[in-house]
């Protein structure tokens, strides 16, 4: 299940991220707030593969959590997240 998860992480950091905010990682020793660079996508029946949402009818399906805090409840909906990492 970790190598799959780790698999799904690299995996989305190749996509386009024309939407995105980029997560600038620094050496501050800030709190990084990953939520206001993340995108995601519902994937009801999860059936969704990474060459799936890599396909531009599907990653521009993409949305904006909308609030600093989100919850997306009870589901058995998969979610497919993504944000673009910039180490300078």
């Amino acid at each position: 299940m970790r190598f799959s998860f780790a698999l799904l992480f690299i995996s989305l950091l190749s996509l386009p991220f024309a939407h995105a905010d980029v997560l600038i990682l620094n050496d501050s020793g800030e709190k990084q707030v990953v939520h206001e660079s993340i995108e995601l996508l519902e994937d009801p029946a999860g059936n969704l593969q990474i060459a799936d949402v890599t396909k531009h009818s599907v990653a521009e399906k993409f949305k904006k959590p909308g609030s600093d805090y989100f919850s997306l409840g009870f589901t058995e909906s998969a979610y497919w997240y993504r944000f673009t990492v910039e180490n300078p």
